[in-house]
């Protein structure tokens, strides 16, 4: 495993050089529907599951629930590993790719985290 810092943020990349990565797909039942959480990105108009980098030593279900708390202020049960996400993404405006590998797991929503204990909450709120 390599470690590189960019941006202040550390970033953790497994032996092939994909960017590690974890996240949730958040859901709770309500009455006889099935709610999911999406979170928004930069802008109204684009729609994500919370995820984000592993950091060094962290195991992969760790960095899943961290980063749903994170970026979405949920917690809950987390369930079974669905899915490990490969993508490769060619950023043509600055001439490379950019790799990932994201480790999405389920989890049922049991709480939602007050906002003044919600440390993204602020910077992720759109009007």
């Amino acid at each position: 495993m390599e470690i590189n810092t960019k941006n202040t943020s550390i970033r953790t990349y497994d032996d092939e050089g994909f960017r590690l990565r974890a996240g949730c797909i958040c859901y709770k039942k309500c009455s006889e529907k099935m709610l999911v959480l999406l979170v928004c990105y930069h802008s109204a108009d684009k729609w994500i599951l919370p995820a984000g980098g592993i950091d060094p030593g962290e195991p992969p279900n760790v960095a899943a629930e961290r980063e749903t708390i994170e970026e979405a202020g949920v917690c809950g049960t987390l369930g079974d590993l669905l899915e490990v996400l490969t993508v490769s993404k060619c950023l043509s405006f600055q001439n490379s790719t950019r790799n990932t590998r994201t480790h999405i797991y389920s989890l049922q929503v049991t709480e939602i985290i007050h906002e003044k204990y919600w440390k993204e909450s602020i910077s992720l709120i759109t009007y």
